[in-house]
């Protein structure tokens, strides 16, 4: 049995051969996110749900409907060119610089393993022309899978009041992600060489995130950290706030 497991703020994980549910089942969960839902990836059955419908943040677990949209229009060796004048913008970033090029394939492993924000937006960009065109197919696509109490504003998941959504529609959004081998693939990477001229100056304040070095990057998901091993699972993205603590 195949378990997609979303505790809303937050971790997305893909489980196979875990304890049958009728032996965990005499385990009453104890849950401490403010909503959670736990559902049988194959069937969508919910198994387990705390507050599933409450309206919630959704931090860079915005990112997974992101890559969906992009692995959905792109080829993975496209090549990504930084349009002129693109800025940075708050939060971990791999400071992409104006007239670089990248493929889709380098750019999804930053978003997801990285969960660079600013690679958020030169997907968005590249896909749609603008980031409000994006954020309308990321509402488009939400809809489509079932989760219509979302609603996206932008493609990294920094902050706005009408940027929501509830752990029932994530897990409809995760399970439509994980059904992509590729975004499996990427997901559940701990480490990735990303190539690149280095990093320079960032060109906006980041007050928590330090300066990101091109090369090696950590996948930002806490289960791949030492010590953290669930043998079986895949992780799909982690966020923060810092009024609300961690979404992943």
């Amino acid at each position: 049995m195949r378990l997609l497991v979303l505790a809303v703020f937050f971790a997305v994980l893909l489980w196979q051969d875990l304890t049958p549910v009728s032996a965990a089942a005499a385990l009453e969960p104890q849950v401490l996110a403010e909503a959670a839902i736990l559902v049988e990836a194959d069937t969508g059955q919910v198994l387990y749900a705390k507050n599933p419908d409450a309206r919630m943040y959704p931090a860079s677990t915005t990112k997974i409907l992101t890559a969906l949209i992009v692995l959905e229009r792109c080829d993975l060796d496209e090549k990504v060119r930084v349009p002129s004048g693109f800025t940075g913008v708050d939060g971990t970033a791999i400071y992409l610089r104006e007239g670089e090029v990248l493929t889709v394939r380098d750019l999804l492993y930053a978003l997801l393993v990285h969960s660079a924000n600013d690679v958020a937006v030169a997907l968005a960009e590249h896909v749609a022309g603008s980031v409000p065109a994006f954020t309308g197919l990321m509402n488009e696509k939400a809809a489509s899978v079932g989760a219509r109490h979302s609603h996206f504003v932008n493609p990294h998941g920094l902050p706005d009041e009408n940027h929501y959504t509830t752990a029932r529609d994530l897990a409809l959004i995760a399970r439509a992600a994980m059904r992509h081998p590729t975004f499996r693939k990427i997901a559940a990477t701990k480490n990735y060489i990303l190539p690149g001229p280095g990093s320079p100056a960032p060109p906006v304040e980041h007050e928590q995130t330090p300066l990101a070095v091109r090369g090696s990057q950590r996948h930002q998901n806490r289960l791949y950290r030492p010590g953290a091993a669930m043998p079986g699972r895949f992780g799909a993205a982690r966020g923060a706030r810092v009024d609300r603590g961690p979404v992943g």
